[in-house]
């Protein structure tokens, strides 16, 4: 499947939950920008109690591809520090940003600009950030 068709899909998926969820005000999630700090949204349910570093959920809400497995990564600067919020208010600290090799289905992807988070309990795949490409 391509990123193309995987998206369309998601699209697709997410306007029915829109239309089943439209109704319930708790559901909608409201964003007020503050200062310069970073936004990262996402939606996550969780299934398991164990962190899955290799797990990469699809993300359109949130702003950057994140990892949470250092041994993922082709290259790592880990001079880099930044600091990303949650929907929640929650902050987490970037620790580095480098290039992660991922291989689906025999097909080698390289993703560049990846925040290494140790906090997070799975990776991040940001959809804006692919879309920008």
């Amino acid at each position: 499947m391509s990123i193309d068709e995987l998206q369309s899909s998601l699209v697709v998926h997410e306007q029915k939950l829109q239309r089943v969820c439209s109704d319930d005000e708790d559901q909608v999630l409201k964003v007020e920008k503050e200062d310069e700090d970073e936004l990262l949204l996402m939606a996550y349910e969780e299934l398991h109690e164990d962190k899955r570093s290799d797990v990469w959920v699809l993300d359109f809400g949130c702003s950057n591809h994140i990892c949470v497995n250092q041994g993922m990564f082709a290259s790592l600067d880990t001079t880099f520090s930044h600091v990303v919020k949650l929907g929640n208010n929650t902050e987490m600290k970037v620790i580095g940003k480098g290039v992660v090799k991922l291989v689906l289905k025999g097909i080698s992807c390289v993703i560049g600009n990846v925040y290494y988070v140790l906090t997070l309990k799975n990776n991040l795949l940001s959809m804006g950030q692919l879309q920008e490409k």
